[in-house]
C-alpha cells in the first residue's frame, strides 16, 4: 500500500477538528476546554429542588480576630439552582464543616429543606460529618448529596458565576481588594 500524499495527508488532519488535532498534545485539562459541552435544563425544577454551594477565599483582607494580623476569609455561598437566588451564605477565616454546615443552616431557615445539594470535593463538603449514612447531616435532613467531578468547576457555573458578579466585583470597589489584578 503506498503512503499517502501531502495533499492526502493535509485533508485527513483538517477534517480532525480541534479536538482530534489537540489529542496527545495538550493535557486532559486543556483538551476539555476544546470538547463541547451541553448545557443543563433547569425547567424541570421547581424552586428548592437543587441548591449548589462553594467556598470562594474572598479578595479583601481583613484583620483577623485573634491577632489582628491580616486575613482574607473564606465565604460559603449557597444558591438555588432554579432561581439562581442567593439563598445562605456564612464567612470564616478557613473553609470547615461546620463553616458550609452554617452557610446551609441559613439557606434552610430562609428557604427550606432542599432535595438535592450539588457540591466540589471540598474539606467542608465532603467529609463525615455532612456525608455519613447514619449520622451525617445530609442523611438526617433527607438531603441527596452529590459530588462534582474533580477540576470540573464548570459543572457548578452558577456559583463560579456568582462569585465572579456578587463578591469580586463588589470587592474591587474596595480600599481592601487584594486580587491579581488590584493594580489596574
Amino acid at each position: 500500500m503506498p503512503a499517502p500524499s501531502y495533499d492526502q495527508a493535509r485533508r485527513f488532519v483538517a477534517s480532525l477538528g480541534a479536538v482530534g488535532k489537540s489529542r496527545g498534545r495538550v493535557g486532559p485539562r486543556e483538551l476539555k476546554a476544546l470538547r463541547s459541552f451541553t448545557a443543563r435544563d433547569v425547567e424541570g425544577l421547581v424552586p428548592g429542588d437543587v441548591y449548589t454551594s462553594d467556598g470562594h477565599r474572598h479578595d479583601q483582607e481583613v484583620a483577623h480576630p485573634l491577632t489582628g494580623q491580616p486575613k482574607r476569609p473564606e465565604i460559603i455561598s449557597v444558591l438555588d439552582v432554579r432561581t439562581r437566588l442567593w439563598v445562605g451564605w456564612s464567612a470564616w477565616l478557613d473553609e470547615a464543616e461546620w463553616l458550609v454546615a452554617a452557610a446551609l443552616r441559613t439557606a434552610i431557615v430562609g428557604y427550606g429543606v432542599p432535595s438535592n445539594w450539588y457540591v466540589d470535593n471540598g474539606c467542608g463538603f465532603k467529609n463525615r460529618a455532612m456525608n455519613d449514612p447514619v449520622t451525617g447531616l445530609m442523611a438526617r435532613l433527607g438531603i441527596t448529596y452529590r459530588n462534582s467531578l474533580p477540576y470540573n468547576s464548570q459543572a457548578r457555573g452558577i456559583v463560579e458565576r456568582f462569585h465572579q458578579t456578587g463578591l469580586i466585583a463588589p470587592a474591587r470597589q474596595s480600599m481592601a481588594y487584594v486580587g491579581t489584578d488590584m493594580d489596574r
